[in-house]
């Protein structure tokens, strides 16, 4: 988000901007929230202010008397009743077309007005991208491990070698190499699948609310060589975001879907990998403003209606990941034989490139015109990502269990907002100040932990993990939530089978 300085300094424009086109109008909705009281308001509320007083000084003259079309007549009428309820308050009105509110009244009347809400777009759509390079890492992950053929909800394998009490393992390997059994699967397949849910509390740019997701990712592989691995992923999503009422100023909703399709790579080489990734994505979004506020002027008609608005957005994702696995338990003496335990540092760097298009809202009530046209939105985000990862793998009666651990702390480095741009749809004029929608701060760092189990049955006659075993079904499931990340709360549950045919 911008410095202190650089937000009173889009609000000063503003406000300058619609102080020079006033005219004869008194400029009291910007002269209240800015000079005689502007400790009563935030600034989306100020910049609101600027925005309705300019559209009020745009259209007094020919809306004043009634003689404008009725899409102007009804955005002027909205915003004259702002303007004379600033006059009130400063005593230099007549209260003729005041809501009659005090300060904390009118500043809610002013946040309303603002479409800070359509900013959540760029949440929903950088939760589809997360998600989707979440689904290539762990089917890269399953594969560095030696996972073959088709895999439900990204089950994560441990090398084979290291799996206990399975002496069939022990002959398996690469073709050509020493001791080598047979040759690795050229083909593979993989579906996964993760429920997300979260909260937003309230900041000044932004509004509360609660969200949903489901995500679906499936995808085909192809082994080049032994240590090469490339593949093909494709993705759907949905996003459900409930603005929160009873928490925010504002009420409604957005609900989202998309799809994915991209491409992956993996190379490795003794306890080294390497890793890439690109996709491209795009979502569809609807979305619903409420705009309430009342009116203590017997006079005048309190405001109590919906916009209505659709738009799209495409994103190009990319990602380069490398590390090294340390490998504990392999010997036949110490602590740790019998019990195969692994270690895994890694770096990854994650760039995504998010465009959501223009759009113009439509109103439900023809005599009320709060229905913006919104400004293309641009958010670009780069990311480096340190991870640890540990797992191990215990034998039982029943199975083979590999409880596992990761944690990453991400640093953002261009700190994009994603600011926005709107106008009062209805004008149908040039040079009118608009709403300006900054959006958050971007959290510089914060982590990630998830912790999962994978088990693997015994049972059947079958082959998995790449080797022959008597184990023909996995389940898997994981857990992961967001740490340190302002304002936020965010989990994602994944969770599934995979069995082998």
């Amino acid at each position: 988000m911008y410095p202190l300085h650089f937000r009173f300094l889009f609000v000063a424009i503003a406000t300058g901007a619609a102080l020079s086109m006033a005219g004869s109008a008194s400029a009291d909705l910007v002269q209240l929230t800015t000079v005689v009281n502007p400790g009563a308001y935030d600034d989306l509320e100020r910049a609101a202010a600027a925005a309705n007083q300019s559209v009020f000084d745009a259209l007094v003259g020919p809306c004043g008397g009634g003689e404008c079309p009725a899409d102007q007549q009804a955005v002027f009428d909205e915003a004259r009743e702002l303007v004379d309820t600033a006059a009130d308050i400063l005593g230099t009105g007549t209260g003729q077309f005041s809501l009659g509110l005090d300060d904390e009244g009118l500043g809610n009347a002013l946040r309303w007005t603002a479409a800070e809400e359509v900013l959540a777009q760029g949440r929903a759509a950088t939760d589809f991208s997360n998600g989707q390079m979440t689904g290539a890492t762990n089917r890269i992950t399953a594969l560095r491990y030696g996972a073959r053929g088709f895999s439900i909800a990204g089950i994560q394998g441990m090398p084979t070698s290291d799996l206990p009490d399975f002496p069939e393992h022990a002959t398996l390997g690469a073709a050509g190499e020493e001791g080598g059994g047979e040759t690795l699967a050229k083909f593979g397949g993989f579906l996964n699948g993760s429920y997300g849910w979260g909260v937003h509390d309230p900041t000044t740019f932004e509004d509360a609310f609660d969200y949903e997701s489901v995500d679906i990712t499936l995808g085909f592989d192809y082994r080049v060589l032994p240590g090469f691995v490339v593949g093909l992923i494709g993705g759907y999503a949905e996003n459900e975001i409930d603005f929160d009422g009873s928490k925010s100023i504002v009420d409604g909703g957005i609900n989202s879907d998309g799809f994915s399709i991209g491409a992956f790579g993996v190379y490795s080489w003794s306890d080294f990998y390497l890793s890439g990734y690109f996709s491209y994505q795009r979502m569809s979004f609807d979305i619903d403003r409420f705009i309430t506020y009342p009116s203590l002027n017997p006079d005048v008609t309190g405001t109590n209606t919906t916009t209505s608005g659709e738009t799209d957005s495409n994103a190009y994702n990319m990602a380069a990941n490398f590390g090294y696995t340390y490998r504990f338990g392999l010997s036949e003496e110490g602590f740790f034989s019998g019990k195969p335990l692994l270690l895994e540092p890694s770096m990854r760097l994650e760039y995504s490139q998010i465009t959501i298009d223009s759009f113009t809202e439509t109103n439900d009530d023809p005599g009320e015109y709060f229905a913006l046209a919104i400004d293309e939105q641009d958010i670009e985000s780069f990311e480096v990502v340190l991870g640890l990862r540990t797992s191990a793998a215990v034998s039982t009666s029943i199975g083979v269990f590999f409880p596992y651990v990761r944690v990453e702390w991400r640093f953002d480095v261009l700190d994009d907002t994603g600011e926005s741009q709107a106008q009062y749809g209805g004008i149908g004029l040039s040079g009118v100040a608009g709403f300006s929608l900054p959006g958050d701060d971007v959290d510089s760092d914060y982590g990630t932990v998830a912790i999962g189990l994978q088990t693997i049955i015994r049972g059947g006659q079958s082959r998995i993990l790449g080797g022959p075993t008597g184990d023909r079904l996995s389940i898997y499931g994981e857990y992961r939530r967001v740490l340190e990340l302002d304002n936020v709360e965010s989990e994602i549950l994944t969770a599934g089978a995979r069995y082998i045919f």
